[in-house]
C-alpha cells in the first residue's frame, strides 16, 4: 500500500466512496468545516491593508467559495491529505512544545516522512509560491497570472486555518469521534463570530516557520480540553442531540472563537507577507480580469518537493 493510501486509511477513509458522501465527509474532516473556513477567509480579506484590500475585494466571494476546496481534494488528489495536519506528538522523543521538530523541510521528510503530516512546511512553501505569483503578476498583470494568485491565496487560507485547529496537531486526532462534531457540526450550528480586525493583529511574518511552530505549541494543549469537553457533553446526551452540542459549545466557545479570529489574522498576515516580499508594498496595482473554472496549476504539481529560495 502506498504512503498516501496508508494515511487515508489511518484517517478513517477506507474503501470506495459514494461520490456525494465522500465529498461531504472529506470536506468536513480536513478543517474547520464550511462555516469556519469561509468565515476565516472572508475576514482575512477585510483585514488586509488598503492597497491589497482594494485589489482583492472584487474576488472575495470566489475566495470564500473555494476556501473549502482543499478539504474536498483529499478525496481524490494524491498527497493532499498530508497538507492539512501534523502529528506533532507522534515523533519519537519530541514532546510539547515540540521545539525539537526540524524546521527544515528536507530534514523533517528524511526523519519522519510524509505520513505524520506536513502542514507547517506546506504553509511556509505556499507563502513563498504566493510571493512568486504576486511578483510575476506585478510584472505582467494577466488573467492567467491572477488565476495563479487566487489559487495560492485560497489554499494558503485553508492550510493556515488548519494550523489553528488543535485536533490537526495530534496523532489522537479523533478521540471518541469528536473531530467532525467539534470542527464542523458545532460551528455550523452556532456560528461563532469571526470579525474584521484590520486595525490590529495583522503583522508581517519575517520567519514563517517560527510562526507555524509557535501556533502548534499554543494550539496543541487544547486538544485535551476538547476531548474532555466531549466526554462531559456525552455524559449529558449520548445521542449527540441539542443537549450535547449546547454543552460542547458552552465549554469550548471562548477559545474556539479566539482561534478562529486569530486564524483570520494569520491568513491576512501570510498573504501580506508574500505581498511585501514580492516588493509590492508601495506599488499601485492595476486590476486584471480573473476567471477560473478548473484547478490547472495544481493538477500535476506536488508541494512535497522542498523549495529553496
Amino acid at each position: 500500500m502506498d504512503v498516501y493510501l496508508q494515511t487515508m486509511e489511518k484517517r478513517g477513509i477506507k474503501g470506495l466512496f459514494i461520490i456525494v458522501f465522500g465529498l461531504i465527509w472529506v470536506s468536513s474532516s480536513y478543517g474547520w468545516g464550511t462555516y469556519g473556513h469561509t468565515s476565516v477567509t472572508k475576514s482575512a480579506i477585510d483585514n488586509l491593508p488598503y492597497n491589497m484590500r482594494t485589489t482583492f475585494t472584487p474576488y472575495q466571494q470566489w475566495l470564500v467559495d473555494t476556501s473549502t476546496d482543499a478539504g474536498v481534494r483529499t478525496g481524490w488528489a494524491p498527497n493532499e491529505s498530508y497538507f492539512h495536519y501534523i502529528d506533532a506528538d507522534s515523533n519519537a522523543g519530541c514532546t510539547w512544545p515540540f521545539d525539537c521538530l526540524p524546521r527544515d523541510y528536507s530534514t523533517y521528510l528524511s526523519q519522519y516522512g510524509v505520513s505524520n503530516g506536513v502542514n507547517p512546511y506546506i504553509v511556509n512553501q505556499l507563502t513563498y509560491q504566493l510571493e512568486t505569483a504576486y511578483r510575476d503578476w506585478s510584472l505582467s498583470p494577466t488573467a492567467s497570472r491572477m488565476t495563479t494568485i487566487m489559487y495560492c491565496m485560497s489554499r494558503l487560507s485553508h492550510y493556515a486555518a488548519d494550523l489553528n485547529i488543535p485536533l490537526h496537531l495530534t496523532e489522537d486526532y479523533n478521540p471518541n469521534g469528536v473531530h467532525s462534531r467539534y470542527e464542523s457540526t458545532m460551528l455550523n450550528n452556532y456560528h461563532p463570530l469571526v470579525i474584521s480586525q484590520s486595525d490590529s493583529g495583522m503583522i508581517y511574518k519575517a520567519d514563517i516557520m517560527a510562526y507555524c511552530f509557535s501556533r502548534i505549541s499554543a494550539r496543541y494543549p487544547y486538544y485535551h480540553v476538547i476531548a474532555q469537553a466531549d466526554t462531559t457533553a456525552q455524559a449529558l446526551d449520548s445521542s449527540y442531540g441539542t443537549t450535547y452540542y449546547n454543552s460542547l459549545w458552552a465549554q469550548t466557545r471562548s477559545f474556539t472563537t479566539t482561534m478562529l479570529n486569530e486564524a483570520a489574522l494569520d491568513v491576512s498576515s501570510l498573504w501580506y507577507t508574500a505581498w511585501i516580499n514580492a516588493g509590492l508594498s508601495a506599488v499601485p496595482v492595476e486590476l486584471s480580469e480573473f476567471t477560473a473554472e478548473t484547478d490547472p496549476i495544481w493538477e500535476d504539481k506536488s508541494l512535497l518537493q522542498p523549495i529553496s529560495k
